[in-house]
């Protein structure tokens, strides 16, 4: 008869970081939630972007916890892969159509926000799957460096985009034209094989 395996914390710590990854999840379903509720005549609701920063606190601590606890794993890695697709991928994704039909109204606008907001989505998916599989491969190009901008920092650009122009007083098509080329932009760099230095090599 096979011995039934009693769980024990402290024997599997991985529980601790991978909560702190769903907390990251949470904020990004957050974010969207807010985007999607938020009437357009009000103005750009900043706190989706608060939530997504928010993401970016528990993608970066969760990390951390896990090398700390020496609770790294495999269904930590996946889960924080699932994680940064909603919350760097989908939230920011939306904050490019939400930000497109506000300055930029009209059909036309519509489809060309959502084709800039998608493209920027699928390049997030893209990246996270090539990261997890470089990982599982073990052909990182080196431990200080990423290749392809990561998510969080691609989700940090359009948050901070969105932040300008809602500050800048441009006009409606200006705006848009703006947020939509930062969003092919910045999918370009995370799907490129530009190599990108880990933010720990610079501390």
């Amino acid at each position: 008869m096979k011995e039934k395996r009693v769980w024990r914390w402290k024997e599997d710590r991985s529980f601790i970081p991978c909560t702190i990854t769903l907390c990251n999840a949470l904020c990004g379903f957050l974010a969207i939630a807010v985007l999607l509720k938020h009437p357009a005549a009000a103005g750009f609701p900043m706190q989706a972007v608060g939530l997504v920063f928010a993401a970016m606190f528990f993608d970066v601590f969760d990390g951390f916890a896990a090398r700390s606890l020496d609770a790294e794993s495999l269904h930590g890695m996946q889960l924080d892969s699932l994680s940064d697709a909603l919350s760097f991928g989908a939230a920011p994704a939306i904050m490019v159509i939400w930000a497109g039909l506000r300055w930029w109204q009209g059909a036309e606008g519509e489809w060309i926000a959502t084709l800039a907001a998608g493209f920027y989505l699928l390049c997030v998916v893209w990246r996270l799957a090539q990261y997890n599989t470089l990982a599982l491969s073990d052909t990182t190009p080196s431990k200080g460096s990423f290749v392809g901008l990561p998510s969080p920092a691609g989700a940090l650009v359009i948050c901070s985009v969105v932040m300008v122009l809602d500050r800048l007083g441009l006009g409606a098509r200006t705006g848009a034209l703006v947020m939509v080329a930062y969003a092919f932009v910045v999918g370009f760099l995370m799907v490129s094989g530009f190599e990108y230095m880990h933010a720990k090599r610079l501390l």
